[in-house]
């Protein structure tokens, strides 16, 4: 499995950036919490559900999927860059809106 950077910088603007936040942090979270990195099935099962519903609504757009799902083999490092990206993306997000307010209180 590998992450396709395009795919990766459309979805950190689209309405699935939260979404991806949220279950892949879970997933990660599990995955490094289990001594075995042993995911519960239903966390597994929601992730790679959004990552294909991901890869849906970027092909809808006439975009490169996200990542590739074959099988659930690798996707705790799939998930961990996206989730990385993801993150990043938010919290820089999350920057500039404090800037802007800041610079109009100080106008």
């Amino acid at each position: 499995m590998s992450v396709n950077i395009i795919g990766l910088n459309e979805i950190q603007d689209s309405r699935y950036a939260t979404k991806l936040q949220s279950t892949l942090g879970n997933y990660l979270g599990s995955y490094l919490l289990n001594d075995n990195h042993k995911v519960e099935d239903r966390v597994e099962d929601q992730t790679v559900n959004l990552l294909k519903e991901c890869n849906g609504f970027l092909a809808e757009n006439h975009l490169p999927k996200l990542c590739e799902i074959y099988d659930v083999f690798g996707l705790e490092q799939d998930a961990f860059i996206i989730y990385q990206g993801v993150v990043n993306h938010l919290i820089e997000k999350q920057q500039d809106q404090r800037f802007e307010i800041t610079v109009r209180e100080v106008k």
